[in-house]
Parts: structure tokens; C-alpha cells; sequence
């Protein structure tokens, strides 16, 4: 019952979303303590005034960037930030909370990877022409004793508007 109520706010982000103006791109990232893996993915982010909605789909490539392993990754994670944006002239920053999906890739099972994180993130990115660039850091937060884990990623994108 569970997967049936993600995969309906899923569907409700993305349908709602598409009435506003769109980006879609992709990223690279690495982990910055912990295990210190690369991460690459997509992003699909839709804004409307200060609030928005991103969706990242990003696994990790292992200790070196080597984007040659994208076809033999067993697991990814799917994030679905809600968004508060500020836009500043050309640029824009950014924070988003999101809860933390993990997907087998084998198999299609997900579900959360705990019941009391949540991903948080804050970043940068550029708000006019037809092309963006963002540039954020993340975190895995525990919301029940709110608290940020330590662990936490770098991630610089492009991707197109419209």
C-alpha cells in the first residue's frame, strides 16, 4: 500500500509540475566524507514563484568518476525535493527537503531508506535563458532529534529550460 501512495504523489508532483516552467538536466556529485563515492544522475525541476519541485534520480559510480559503470549499477536513489526558491536577478538560490527513495535496480522494489531522514539541500543556480547551471551541496538530515548526519555531497549540473 505503500509503493501504491509514493508512486501516486510521484505522478501527482510530476503532472502538477508541467503547468510551470521546466529544467531538465543532469549532474555529478561526489561525496565529500563518508564513503567519498561519486554520484551522477538526473534532474527534473519545475518552479513557480518561491516554491518548486525537484526530482532527482542519481546513483552511485563507485570511488573514481568513471560513467562507463552507469550500465552495471544494482541500486539508485529518487528524491523528490520540495523546493523554496529566491530568485535573485540572473541567479537564484535554493533550499529543498526530500524523502529518501531507494530503488533496486534488478528487482524495481523501493521503498524509504528510513522513516526519520529526509535528504536537505541548498544551492545556486542561474534563473534566465534557455540553458541552466546549479550548483548545490547535500545532507541527509534526521528530523526526529534534527540533526544533519555529517555526511554530505557536492553536485554541479546543466541542463536545458522550458
Amino acid at each position: 500500500m505503500r509503493r501504491i501512495i509514493v508512486v501516486v504523489a510521484l505522478v501527482v508532483l510530476v503532472v502538477s509540475a508541467t503547468s510551470f516552467a521546466a529544467e531538465l538536466g543532469i549532474f555529478a556529485g561526489k561525496e565529500m566524507n563518508g564513503r567519498q563515492r561519486y554520484l551522477a544522475g538526473f534532474d527534473f525541476r519545475t518552479t513557480s514563484g518561491l516554491w518548486g519541485i525537484d526530482i532527482q534520480a542519481f546513483a552511485p559510480l563507485g570511488a573514481e568518476l568513471d560513467f562507463s559503470k552507469l550500465g552495471e549499477l544494482n541500486v539508485a536513489q529518487i528524491s523528490p525535493f520540495l523546493q523554496f526558491n529566491l530568485p535573485l536577478g540572473g541567479i537564484g538560490l535554493y533550499v529543498g527537503a526530500a524523502p529518501i527513495i531507494v530503488v533496486n535496480l534488478n528487482t524495481w522494489d523501493f521503498g524509504l531508506f528510513s522513516t526519520r531522514a529526509v535528504y536537505v539541500k541548498g544551492g545556486i543556480e542561474t534563473t534566465s535563458g534557455d540553458i541552466m547551471v546549479f550548483a548545490e551541496a547535500m545532507s541527509v538530515l534526521d528530523y526526529t532529534v534534527f540533526k544533519i548526519n555529517g555526511i554530505y555531497s557536492a553536485h554541479l549540473g546543466i541542463g536545458l529550460r522550458f
